[in-house]
């Protein structure tokens, strides 16, 4: 009888380390997955448009441009084409595709 209650304690014991998170042998580590580099997943190149749009909302000097008036989304403003009496039109160059707009 002294035998099954001792051995009802060691299993209880082993039931509450478990239920703590605690191994049955403190000898015994957890294990880790175990991944290989093909498993791994591999980062790929940004595009140019990932690239623009980044440095947009966090390179310095693209954020002191906006601030400034001299780039507007894509495009940045360069030099004045010609005023009126409600207006004036200057030249965006597109940062992808290089292309000029009158703004």
């Amino acid at each position: 009888m002294v035998e099954t209650h001792m051995m009802k304690e060691v299993s209880n014991n082993n039931q509450s380390e478990m239920l703590n998170g605690e191994a049955a042998n403190p000898e015994e580590e957890p294990k880790e997955p175990q991944t290989s580099e093909e498993e791994q997943p591999k980062q790929r190149k940004s595009t140019p448009y990932e690239r623009l749009s980044f440095d947009l909302t966090n390179d310095q000097r693209c954020l002191k441009e906006i601030t400034l008036g001299k780039r507007i989304g894509f495009y940045r403003i360069r030099g004045e084409l010609g005023s009126g009496n409600f207006s004036q039109v200057k030249m965006g160059i597109h940062a992808l595709v290089k292309g000029n707009l009158n703004v």
